[in-house]
């Protein structure tokens, strides 16, 4: 990975290919640097049709309300 400029693209694109749903339970967004990484990762599975499933048992912080935001603002514009 570390040849590549880019290695979360690789990583998205592994995914894309090898799983169609993807699930992750306690979804939980600690940082900005994180809700940055998904508000980006998130966006291009579901463009390719991957489904995923978040479960979350509570909003811990700003953080996660902004991936949330990003992801529906897309499911809307895709559909």
């Amino acid at each position: 990975m570390q040849s590549n400029k880019n290695p979360l693209k690789k990583i998205v694109s592994n995914l894309q290919n090898t799983r169609r749903v993807i699930f992750i339970d306690e979804f939980q967004v600690e940082d900005i640097a994180d809700a940055m990484i998904l508000s980006d990762v998130i966006p291009s599975l579901i463009k390719k049709r991957s489904k995923i499933f978040l479960h979350q048992t509570f909003l811990s912080k700003d953080y996660t309300l902004m991936v949330f935001k990003e992801i529906n603002s897309l499911i809307l514009c895709l559909y």
